[in-house]
């Protein structure tokens, strides 16, 4: 389950992350020009860019959300290019890949999603991207490209996740007893999307303690 449950909510939670920030950002900013000139002039700046990059970000996500999938490639794209110095730039990039796996272009989903685990500027997005490139490597058939994925991060609050991933993929190397481990993992974790793994576990069949019952 991602951090956030729709993309709106990452939306409302990086305006958030903005205005708690947007001061950091202007003070590094200003350091080499001095003045208070030069003060007014970003703090303008920085927060005429963040309301702009916003602005696009909102279109973007209404033209993906309509299934227009094209429209929102070239808004995506654009955004990227116009905004790479913001963190909307960043979230493009997750939407974009949303875009192309609806597309079935999974090799493009991975692109975008590789490039956002690189560039992401905090821990939940990072884990946000990690989970949707696993889950992309996946269906590409990339197990261990996975693997290495999940040997990479620290899990903490996102164990349950990882965990439920890791299930995946041992189900997919035929690991039974692996993704049955895993999965009961995600379960004691309190994982969000326990109804789902559960239904994993009974399509595993009995253990095999069970089965000499």
């Amino acid at each position: 389950m991602d951090v956030y449950a729709t993309e709106q909510e990452q939306v409302e939670a990086l305006k958030k992350w903005w205005r708690e920030n947007a001061m950091a950002l202007i003070v590094g900013a200003v350091i080499g020009l001095g003045g208070l000139f030069g003060w007014q002039y970003w703090q303008s700046h920085i927060d005429e860019r963040g309301e702009a990059a916003s602005i696009q970000y909102e279109s973007l996500l209404i033209t993906a959300q309509s299934g227009q999938h094209d429209e929102a490639l070239a808004k995506g794209n654009a955004l990227i290019s116009d905004f790479a110095d913001t963190p909307y730039a960043v979230l493009s990039r997750l939407l974009l890949a949303k875009v192309y796996v609806e597309k079935g272009d999974l090799a493009a989903a991975k692109q975008q999603l590789q490039v956002a685990l690189v560039e992401a500027d905090s821990e939940e997005t990072r884990y946000i991207a990690r989970i949707r490139l696993g889950r992309v490597q996946l269906g590409l058939g990339e197990h261990g490209a996975v693997e290495s994925l999940l040997q990479e991060v620290q899990e903490g609050a996102f164990v349950a996740s990882y965990a439920e991933l890791r299930g995946d993929l041992k189900v997919a190397t035929g690991d039974v007893e692996g993704a049955r481990a895993a999965y009961n993992q995600a379960l004691q974790a309190g994982s969000a999307s326990a109804a789902l793994i559960q239904l994993k576990l009974d399509d595993l069949g009995p253990s095999s303690e069970e089965s000499l019952r």
